[in-house]
């Protein structure tokens, strides 16, 4: 993954949007290339990265739209269990999780 984290390294620091495009495409070649879940979930977060970043310079949301969808396949491909830990599926489940409790709460009063 040196090639996906130098291009995407510099799109995030210096902001050339090209690099981020080619991760954006790499991305997508991990994942339809992916194996196992563990793969398929690092592709999905990778995907997910790139998009964003690039989509928060743009004015048009479908690149943000693409990255939530490629960040809840993330979250289908890696359980809470087998997430890494610390990492933002982690967090992400935990609020989820926070969320329903809290939307279960608010429906039983």
């Amino acid at each position: 993954m040196r090639p996906f984290d130098d291009l995407f390294g510099d799109g995030q620091t210096k902001g050339v949007n090209f690099s981020l495009s080619v991760t954006i495409e790499m991305a997508r070649r991990m994942l339809a290339t992916a194996c196992d879940s563990d793969e398929r979930a690092r592709a999905a977060t990778s995907l997910d990265a790139a998009l964003w970043s690039l989509g928060e310079r743009e004015s048009d949301p479908a690149r943000l739209e693409e990255a939530v969808t490629a960040f809840r396949a993330a979250l289908e491909e890696w359980p809470r269990e087998r997430a890494p830990k610390g990492g933002a599926v982690q967090k992400a489940h935990s609020i989820t999780e926070g969320a329903e409790k809290f939307a279960l709460t608010a429906v039983a009063r």
